[in-house]
């Protein structure tokens, strides 16, 4: 009885207060968006438990059975690549890269690769692969093949210029070109130029992150000869924006600048985005504003459709 009567009170309290119909709020509701994604993780792109990656996908939230139904209209596309000096790192890490495209309705794909000291080439082979990967599964999860743009931070940075680049080199094993057209690269402040780095940290007594990739001069020779992005560089290369610290020991600026200087040899359109004092990945609130507002202007002006 005394539960009953406690229901009883219960609704009639919400009929007479909390309960009213919500009115939607245009300029309120604009800001709310995170609901209007869900995630598909760990996908295997490869046979190595190294080769998945996640794809945030616009939809609705609709309950069961499936409770969240993606969206099939193809939408511009992020392939985010994550750095660690080719030596660690994870996707998981790299959520607050992709979210300022998740909230303007992207499709975005977050890739996790081989990492470790004697590893190379593996984890650069394993991006073009995942690239080929996306070009048959596109349809799926609704990737826009036509406007791809291919971004990420330092090591991940050197991976995104690379698998960017070769998307416009026929001769290549690994283009994708025909499949997938990539519009712009967005890198934060990545390796171009890996022979130039690792005279660099050689020069400064740092630690020599390349070599120990590499581990062995025939392999490390042939990340210098295939694996740097600036030998790449040709007339049909996508957009570039760099963004870079000037006070940037670990990847330093003179590998953005080296870069950017080979862009305008065949003119293809860049911007270098170059903060003050900014060290590897050490940028204030302030600057972090800045360089997502150039991101997206820059987006604007490759004439990339809004979702």
């Amino acid at each position: 009885m005394l539960i009953r009567k406690f229901l009883v009170w219960s609704v009639l309290i919400l009929s007479s207060s909390g309960c009213h119909k919500v009115t939607p709020n245009i300029e309120v509701d604009r800001g709310n968006w995170s609901h209007r994604f869900g995630v598909d993780y760990d996908i295997s792109y490869g046979t190595s438990v190294s080769q998945t990656l996640d794809i945030y996908r616009q939809g609705q939230w609709q309950g069961p059975p499936n409770y969240f139904v993606a969206g099939s209209r193809t939408r511009p596309t992020l392939v985010y690549i994550h750095g660690g000096a080719w030596h660690g790192g994870s996707k998981a890490s790299s959520v607050w890269s992709i979210m300022p495209f998740v909230e303007r309705g992207w499709t975005v794909v977050n890739i996790e690769y081989t990492t470790g000291g004697g590893t190379a080439p593996q984890g650069a082979d394993d991006v073009l692969q995942a690239m080929q990967w996306l070009t048959k599964n596109a349809e799926q999860y609704a990737i826009d093949r036509n406007n791809i743009v291919v971004s990420g931070d330092s090591a991940g940075g050197h991976l995104a210029l690379l698998a960017g680049f070769i998307n416009t080199v026929p001769s290549h094993a690994a283009y994708t070109g025909n499949e997938m057209t990539v519009k712009a690269i967005i890198n934060w402040f990545g390796i171009s130029d890996i022979e130039h780095l690792e005279h660099y940290l050689a020069k400064i007594g740092g630690w020599n992150y390349p070599r120990k990739w590499a581990q062995g001069d025939k392999v490390f020779e042939r990340l210098v000869s295939q694996y740097s992005p600036i030998h790449y560089v040709n007339s049909s290369t996508a957009a570039v924006l760099s963004i870079h610290g000037s006070s940037d020991k670990v990847v330093p600026l003179e590998q953005t600048l080296r870069l950017h200087r080979a862009l305008e040899e065949f003119s293809v359109p860049n911007h270098v985005t170059m903060i003050p004092g900014g060290r590897h990945l050490g940028f204030t609130d302030t600057q972090f504003q800045v360089i997502y507002r150039e991101i997206f202007a820059f987006i604007d002006r490759i004439d990339i459709p809004k979702p």
